[in-house]
């Protein structure tokens, strides 16, 4: 579908185990936009993971002002980076 389009972050550790967060997004009739956000967590002793998905409908500004908001975070954490320093 035009327009369509989403992302994952997956993250794994030793205590908290794996975790997965799907975003997608897409348009739907009316203006509207809706957003799937589908997150699964598997502790690390368990055999299945526990999964939970929501479906929200948005305006197309209200998913603008969420990644402006994304980029400017996205911004503030390269400025947070360890840079390398010269060894004299």
């Amino acid at each position: 579908m035009p327009g369509a389009g989403g992302v994952q972050f997956d993250h794994e550790d030793n205590q908290r185990g794996k975790r997965s967060l799907v975003f997608e997004a897409r348009p739907v009739l009316l203006g509207r936009v809706e957003i799937r956000a589908e997150l699964t967590t598997q502790a690390p002793d368990q055999v299945r993971g526990h999964r939970k998905t929501a479906y929200i409908t948005a305006t197309p500004q209200a998913l603008r002002d969420l990644a402006r908001q994304l980029l400017e975070t996205a911004d503030a954490a390269d400025r947070n980076k360890p840079r390398p320093t010269a060894i004299d």
